[in-house]
């Protein structure tokens, strides 16, 4: 998956503004121009309450303001190209460089500051596949695109799995789930680094499932990140 940013454009800068009258007539009468409002009339404009969201907020923790919690940074479910229904099962706040992870992931987070992520785990409604999830803040945009860039030039590296402590998909943790047929994405959103697995809980090898997975893996990258936090819309 290429890097994006997935925010919307302001909108306010599309419209078109052209300052005068559309039909062609002069807007320069003379005083004769009567004002149809009464004078008595009360109503005002609506007051203004919020700054319009700046994306480029999210380039910086300094102006960054989404909280690093679970809600504000992925999705409670989403369905994947194919149609498949997951459900967040577990997530909670985490050392962003995990024991499971490979060695060259490890040294590329801790070499780039990288100290906390959102570590969320997605079970399919049949209960058979995991979609782990981290979104991983780092300090600027800069660092996420050289963590990006880094990763970008790794033949392999093993981003670690999360899972539920208990009930559906709680067993994809356990054993040797490096054997199992894996797909991995990873996105880039501002300063913010998203990476995905999905496997099939029981570790299955085999290479049919892969384009389920592949679906599963990049909807998750796209749909979590800051993007799922309401005060950035």
């Amino acid at each position: 998956s290429v890097p994006g940013t997935n925010f919307p454009t302001d909108s306010a800068a599309s419209g078109s503004d052209t300052g005068g009258p559309s039909d062609g007539s002069s807007d320069t009468a003379g005083g004769d121009v009567t004002d149809t409002d009464s004078a008595g009339d009360t109503d005002s404009p609506p007051g203004v309450t919020t700054t319009p969201f700046d994306p480029n907020s999210l380039n910086a923790m300094q102006t960054d303001k989404t909280p690093l919690e679970v809600n504000a940074l992925v999705p409670q479910d989403f369905t994947d190209d194919k149609g498949v229904h997951y459900t967040l099962k577990a997530g909670s706040v985490q050392p962003c460089v995990q024991t499971d992870m490979s060695s060259n992931m490890q040294d590329i987070l801790t070499s780039n500051s990288c100290s906390k992520e959102i570590a969320a785990a997605y079970v399919d409604d049949s209960g058979q596949y995991l979609v782990s999830v981290k979104v991983l803040p780092l300090p600027d945009e800069h660092t996420a695109t050289t963590v990006y860039n880094d990763l970008a030039q790794q033949s392999t590296a093993d981003f670690g799995i999360w899972c539920p402590e208990s009930g559906p998909g709680s067993t994809a943790c356990q054993g040797d789930y490096q054997s199992a047929t894996i797909k991995q994405y990873r996105e880039q959103q501002h300063r913010y680094i998203v990476l995905s697995v999905a496997l099939a809980v029981n570790h299955s090898q085999s290479t049919d499932i892969t384009p389920w997975l592949d679906a599963a893996a990049k909807k998750a990258v796209d749909g979590c990140g800051p993007a799922n936090w309401s005060g950035n819309q």
